[in-house]
């Protein structure tokens, strides 16, 4: 992608979330009053009917402990069922986080370098892949643009037949000399944790991550399981409401957008990777380091990077898809987070709205924290 907010028939999109959202001064908060948790409720419900969502489910966690978690609206609104904190939705790229995590462990293992070139990996197209390496790929600035602009999600074909695509494309400029978000990336980082590992990235992501950080409900983003309580994905055009449109299972298992998981189960990631149990710190750092090329995008390696008015440090990824916004907002510092997962696409400053509401409530500003907003907290996603 050469901007954000472009991509395949307009759902490749990103959500802007003001740093407001993160501390939120507002005088409820500055005068010490809490207010009931139903007024927040009220103020969900409201947003959510307001943006016509279907459903949605969120979750805060404050150092390490669920302090709110609820749901909103309908999972399935031709059979009207309710959403619920347990109701599974596709994460979109909010997977990506979990690619480069998977990444990193097979790093910490010594199974692969990060300065590894990429076409070590693919020996049949060793030549078109020749030049950017891993750590590249993780942080977007690997030149590759996004395959998702040429492919037919609906009939994408097997994994191989995406990085073939990939590989006989031309890239967009030389390698670490640019930042420019990509999917094409993500897939490649995806099949190159299965061929080290020697398991698939479903496999490898159930053992070495769901297993350990306690997520029992999440899945591979396959659409031929069945899985109860999965949440029923919508478009929303203007006041006409959609199904999503059908997925290839190829395209749906690729190391951009794999995941299918919920609130509860995205708070024990982030739980799981800030305490320090997943990554050494010579690893852990990664996830939230930049460089010259990447500072002003905040991108790290699978989380995008920011410190708040307030003083605190964030790390997030939202993503956007057919039938799917999402968002994991974390405060790495603190071992906190604001989950958001919405089984509709096409109102994301909804998401921004509710975020503003769930900081007010759980983020006051730090000492020394200031209350007018600053620049403004942008991730890409698909």
């Amino acid at each position: 992608m050469t901007e954000c907010n472009q991509g395949l028939a307009g759902f490749v999109a990103y959500t802007m979330i003001a740093s407001a959202a993160f501390l939120v001064g507002l005088s409820l908060v500055a005068s010490g009053a809490e207010p009931p948790e139903q007024n927040l409720d009220q103020q969900i419900e409201s947003i959510r009917s307001a943006a016509r969502l279907v459903g949605v489910s969120v979750g805060v966690m404050v150092k390490g402990e669920v302090v709110y978690q609820k749901a909103f609206g309908l999972s399935d609104f031709e059979n009207q069922t309710p959403m619920t904190t347990e109701s599974v939705h596709e994460l979109a790229s909010v997977s990506k986080p979990f690619t480069s995590v998977a990444v990193l462990l097979l790093a910490q293992d010594e199974k692969l370098q990060l300065d590894d070139p990429v076409s070590k990996y693919f020996p049949d197209y060793a030549q078109a892949l020749a030049g950017p390496t891993i750590r590249q790929l993780l942080n977007h600035t690997g030149g590759y643009g996004d395959y998702l602009q040429s492919l037919n999600v609906a009939n994408a074909g097997p994994e191989r037949t995406i990085v073939k695509a990939i590989a006989e494309s031309k890239r967009r400029f030389d390698p670490g000399t640019k930042y420019e978000y990509s999917n094409s990336g993500y897939v490649l980082l995806g099949a190159i944790v299965a061929k080290v590992s020697g398991q698939s990235l479903r496999q490898f992501t159930r053992e070495r991550i769901f297993g350990p950080a306690g997520m029992t409900r999440s899945f591979p983003n396959d659409p031929r399981l069945v899985i109860p309580g999965r949440a029923h994905g919508y478009n929303l055009f203007g006041t006409a409401l959609q199904r999503e449109g059908y997925t290839s299972p190829d395209f749906s298992l690729t190391g951009d957008g794999h995941i299918m998981s919920t609130t509860g189960d995205l708070m024990k990631f982030s739980s799981w990777i800030w305490s320090g149990k997943a990554l050494k710190p010579e690893f852990l750092k990664l996830l939230t380091e930049t460089n010259p090329v990447t500072v002003a995008s905040g991108h790290g390696y699978g989380f995008v990077s920011r410190k708040s008015a307030s003083g605190r440090r964030t790390a997030g990824h939202n993503g956007a898809w057919e039938g799917t916004q999402t968002l994991l907002l974390t405060f790495p510092d603190e071992n906190s987070a604001i989950v958001i997962l919405s089984n509709t696409l096409g109102s994301r400053p909804a998401l921004a709205r509710i975020v503003e509401a769930l900081s007010s409530n759980f983020f006051p500003p730090l000492t020394g924290g200031q209350t007018k907003n600053s620049a403004e907290f942008v991730i890409c996603a698909h």
